[in-house]
């Protein structure tokens, strides 16, 4: 935010009232016609000084009759052109209405309407060939820090997600990215934590560990009435088939003519991605005994 800090009042230059224009335009082009100068000594945003390359525009109704652009510290000087009697379209200032004014701020990119005029000389009334001199404060409003495209990432079971510097994935004019805040929703196996430079660590439960969760960032500025804004974004573990944990079968001794008992194998096996109905056994290693599954 910014202000322009303007110290002495100079001859008007209507050249300098179009240079390096870029966000308002005025109706009327060439030279105009019956001018009113408007002189301004301070220009602020929010309390704080406007900045060159900034730019300040006369309004007559939501008509564009005058604009300057902020260069150097030097003051503002505009040119207002009355409407031209012989033209069928409204392409300046009417005599008699009131001037308003709409302020740009180029950093970030946000045009401000609720300007409050402060005259030194003059009172803002358009009259051909008139002069006002007047301080200009503007307020602007806070918006909502955006969040967008912060990325997803599918990996293979076993492996790491990558960390994600979320000031990347968010954009407010008004706040510094270390005066947002960030929280986070949506998991229930994953583990995230964000560190105070504000990159996010997604960790998996495990390395045996499979599956998928939606995660919601959500960014709060620190206004004080805080806005927000979320975004989503999928973290997806693909399986390995992993074979089967077999351990622990027990050994049997018998005398001669006993039988040995039965065993359920299902009792010894472990495999966390298959069903025991879907595991097929084989044995081998026998000579005299009999084997059945």
């Amino acid at each position: 935010m910014k202000k322009l800090f303007l110290s002495l009042l100079v001859i008007f230059s209507f050249c300098f009232s179009l240079f390096a224009q870029s966000h308002f335009s005025t109706v009327w082009s060439g030279n105009g016609l019956d001018h009113m100068n408007f002189y301004v000594i301070n220009a602020t945003i929010n309390g704080a000084d406007m900045e060159s390359g900034d730019e300040i525009g006369v309004f007559d109704g939501g008509v564009c009759v005058g604009v300057g652009v902020l260069s150097g510290g030097a003051y503002v000087s505009i040119a207002a052109s009355n409407d031209d009697p012989d033209s069928p379209a409204t392409d300046g200032y009417q005599v008699g209405h009131t001037a308003s004014y709409r302020l740009w701020d180029a950093s970030t990119g946000v045009e401000i309407t609720n300007v409050s005029p402060s005259y030194i000389s003059g009172d803002g009334t358009f009259a051909i060939g008139a002069t006002s001199s007047v301080d200009l404060s503007g307020t602007a409003t806070n918006t909502a820090p955006v969040v967008s495209n912060i990325p997803g990432e599918t990996i293979v079971e076993g492996g790491s997600f990558g960390t994600i510097d979320l000031d990347n994935y968010v954009d407010d004019p008004y706040t510094a990215d270390e005066d947002i805040s960030w929280t986070y929703s949506g998991n229930s196996e994953l583990s995230v934590s964000i560190s105070s430079g504000r990159v996010a660590t997604i960790s998996t439960p495990g390395s045996d560990w499979y599956g998928s969760e939606t995660l919601t960032f959500t960014a709060t500025d620190d206004d004080a009435s805080p806005l927000s804004d979320s975004d989503a974004a999928t973290f997806t573990v693909n399986g390995v088939n992993d074979p089967p944990v077999v351990g622990n079968i027990p050994n049997q001794e018998i005398t001669k003519a006993e039988s040995f008992i039965t065993i359920n194998l299902d009792a010894y096996v472990q495999d966390d991605e298959t069903d025991d109905d879907d595991i097929s056994w084989t044995y081998s290693g026998n000579t005299d005994l009999d084997v059945s599954i």
